[in-house]
């Protein structure tokens, strides 16, 4: 007997699919994001994961959050989704710290 319920899918499995899709989709796009990550690593702390992004010959990876990073930012899935919503705005959520930025680009 199988079931329909499945286990939540991690924020970083969705943003490496996001990012294929946007590889396919629009690939100027992907490029630019590349060229914008280049050199830097990008610490993504989303409510109990921590992983990184950075630009590589190949375009970009996904990697552990211990890697090397010039930047950190912090959050939750609650905050994106309000973001994405429009019921937030990006000001309003790092003036009330449920978003935290790190780091210099």
């Amino acid at each position: 007997m199988s079931s329909s319920s499945s286990a939540p899918e991690s924020v970083r499995g969705l943003l490496a699919r996001s990012l294929e899709a946007i590889r396919g989709a629009v690939p100027e796009q992907y490029q630019a994001l590349c060229s914008a990550l280049s050199g830097l690593g990008v610490q993504l702390q989303i409510d109990h994961e921590d992983f990184t992004v950075q630009a590589a010959s190949g375009g970009l990876l996904l990697g552990d959050g211990g890697a090397p990073h010039s930047v950190r930012l912090s959050t939750t899935c609650g905050t994106i989704g309000a973001l994405m919503n429009g019921r937030l705005e990006l000001i309003d959520s790092v003036l009330n710290e449920s978003i935290a930025l790190f780091g210099s680009v």
